[in-house]
């Protein structure tokens, strides 16, 4: 049997999923719909619970254009929906700001190199 070269082969990954809403509030007629802008809330998935890791982060109105105005995914669903972060990054990283590509890259990878 050969050694892996690859010093994480045996470690555990963070899984991540986002949650991507728009706040639900109180519109003139005193019911609560889907409005503002929209966040994202990022997620460790633990496979029996999801735990939250950050607070959520509003998007910018260009972020929230280049991300989701156009993609029929979010059109399709209510303004609250969840996204694999690997997924997410996979489908939008042309479209990402610079600033949600640091937030995301700098998350823990290995559950065996930090804890939260």
């Amino acid at each position: 049997m050969l050694a892996s070269r690859n010093k994480n082969v045996d470690k555990e990954k963070y899984v991540y999923d986002l949650n991507i809403f728009k706040r639900e509030l109180l519109n003139g007629d005193g019911e609560y719909e889907h409005m503002g802008p929209w966040y994202i809330h990022i997620y460790e998935y633990t496979g029996s619970t999801v735990e939250e890791v950050t607070e959520p982060i509003e998007l910018t109105a260009e972020e929230a254009s280049n991300l989701i105005d156009n993609d029929p995914y979010f059109q399709d669903h209510e303004p609250d929906l969840w996204y694999g972060l690997d997924g997410f990054m996979f489908e939008k990283w042309d479209a990402m700001s610079d600033n949600l590509k640091m937030i995301f890259e700098t998350l823990p990878k290995y559950k065996d190199d930090t804890l939260f």
